[in-house]
């Protein structure tokens, strides 16, 4: 029994609980604890659509490189897509082209095609190589080169001829314009609104033995693009696909170490955290006593220590979910007690190691949910994002009275022992958020509530067995050494990363790289490098409609 609007339905796509008081993992987690690795089975495609769209983010970004823009275009003001059934917002085959996008994307295309021509430079950037003078050679050899980096691919004779023919009425479409540029400029524009652009189009070239779609190396060129940069193939990764590279996992290791290395990498593990974490949210925060900016600090803090731990430090999940340093500016220094001089900036601090303990002690996380049904909303928030346990929907109900001197005992008086809250309620959610009850409402340190003793000690039913623990140190620990917590960052990781809901085909390759994850303590971009070497990356199964 959770309070309206103490938490979501579980992660989504997924059902209830199994009733067996433990959780289950993610959809496609094994429940098996006995099953690790090639234990489980042989890692094989997976279906998902042919024809995923880009998200609004993979769209702007995409424009950008194509054009050499020197900044993300803003497409705020493009329709909004409604929520998807994954955790996030680029689930490609549930994402759709409306008459209001269609029209936002016409838009935006003019005014990038109009922009360009105006921009010598950058149009000296879109041209091919030794460039012929002759107008229509020079229309031919432009189609054939922007073509295939626009839509991702070679251009298909057909697909050529009809871009060519475009590119000759461009000084009637543009009367007056130059005749190079308004060919250039029709062009660009529709090609931006191509569903060979808006759609990562993944047809194959046939059949494996197995009956699944096997991969073209562009395709796979654009996979990889697109999970670790949100972005369309650069030069180095189409000539591979050309080169038939790509259906080699050890290139395609080579390649995202490549890609891994590049800033727009670090755009895409940010921008993984900030909505698997709901950073956001932050920054309406307004904890009594805290700066109106503390909200927007609590943000900023994350955001720099994900970035520390996986792009400088070239970290791990368990980095994140142990570390005791973080990164704090005045006001968030005052909030940890952290003594030292201070100002707007962030800088690294050592936080108390008996207090703090990664991402699950960090000031934003606690801020956000506090209140008396703080433990709930921790709780909740800690097993569908961190344990992909499996909820069940909470009733639509009146909360009862909450009574007791502690917010553990009035969270108690309705979800304890004996009242209509007790199964899931003192099972999972719980458990996982009265070691959080040492910290307030504004995430500072505490050890007495109300006059009475913090009491953070619980027990959580994990797959290997039942696990106590007294506080967040040891709850974080506990949490590191699950072999849940990896299975679900690597459930995450897929989701996000190739823009599908998971499904029950990815179990061998999700146990195989959380055990990597959690035994080996391989780096977060290794995890990636090896999501990418399956074979479910090369391939797709086809989705069977009902």
């Amino acid at each position: 029994m959770r309070p309206n609007g103490a938490g979501g339905t579980g992660s989504p796509g997924t059902s209830g609980n199994s009733g067996s008081g433990k959780p289950s993992g993610s959809s496609g987690t094994p429940a098996d604890p006995d099953c690790e690795g090639a234990a489980c089975g042989t890692e094989s495609a997976v279906a998902s659509s042919a024809f995923p769209r880009l998200s609004h983010r993979q769209w702007a970004a995409s424009v950008r490189d194509l054009l050499y823009l020197d900044a993300t275009p803003d497409v705020t003001s493009f329709t909004s897509d409604a929520p998807t059934s994954t955790s996030f917002d680029n689930n490609g085959g549930e994402l759709s082209v409306g008459t209001g996008l269609a029209t936002d994307y016409e838009t935006a295309a003019e005014k990038h095609a109009a922009d360009l021509v105006a921009n010598a430079a950058r149009v000296a950037k879109v041209m091919p190589a030794n460039a012929p003078a002759d107008l229509d050679t020079l229309g031919k050899s432009f189609v054939t080169t922007f073509g295939e980096r626009a839509f991702r691919r070679p251009l298909t004779t057909a697909e050529s001829d009809s871009y060519v023919a475009l590119w000759k009425q461009g000084s009637t479409l543009f009367p007056g314009a130059d005749a190079k540029l308004a060919g250039v400029q029709i062009v660009v524009q529709a090609m931006l609104v191509s569903p060979n652009f808006e759609y990562r189009i993944e047809l194959g070239k046939g059949k494996l033995a197995d009956g699944s779609i096997d991969l073209t190396d562009y395709e796979i060129a654009t996979r990889l693009s697109y999970m670790l940069w949100d972005s369309t193939p650069d030069a180095a990764l189409l000539t591979a696909a050309k080169a038939g590279e790509l259906h080699d996992p050890a290139k395609l290791a080579t390649h995202a170490k490549r890609l891994l290395a590049d800033a727009r990498a670090a755009t895409k593990v940010e921008e993984f955290h900030r909505q698997l974490l709901e950073l956001r949210r932050y920054d309406g925060l307004h904890p009594a006593g805290l700066p109106d900016s503390i909200g927007a600090a609590m943000r900023t803090e994350t955001e720099k220590f994900v970035h520390d731990v996986i792009i400088d430090q070239n970290g791990s999940l368990e980095t994140l979910l142990t570390a005791s340093y973080s990164f704090v500016n005045k006001d968030l220094a005052a909030l940890y007690g952290v003594t030292g001089t201070f100002g707007t900036d962030f800088t690294r601090a050592e936080l108390d190691p008996k207090q703090r303990a990664g991402l699950l002690t960090q000031s934003g996380f606690l801020a956000y949910r506090a209140g008396d049904t703080a433990p709930i909303l921790r709780g909740v928030f800690v097993n569908e994002k961190f344990l992909c346990a499996e909820l069940p929907p909470p009733p639509v109900f009146t909360p009862p009275k909450l009574t007791g001197d502690t917010r553990r005992e009035r969270v108690n008086s309705v979800t304890g022992a004996g009242t209509c809250g007790a199964g899931c309620h003192a099972t999972l959610i719980n458990p996982a958020g009265y070691p959080l009850e040492y910290f307030d409402d504004s995430g500072k340190w505490r050890t007495q509530d109300n006059g009475h003793p913090v009491d953070g000690t619980a027990t959580y039913p994990f797959r290997a067995g039942d696990q106590s623990y007294d506080g967040p140190i040891e709850w974080s620990q506990a949490v590191r050494d699950s072999a849940e917590a990896h299975e679900c960052y690597v459930r995450h990781w897929l989701e996000f990363g190739l823009g599908r809901p998971v499904a029950d085909g990815d179990a061998p390759l999700i146990a195989r790289v959380a055990t990597a994850s959690r035994d080996s303590g391989i780096s977060v971009k290794d995890m990636l490098i090896q999501l990418v070497q399956s074979p479910n990356f090369r391939s797709r199964a086809v989705v069977v409609q009902p």
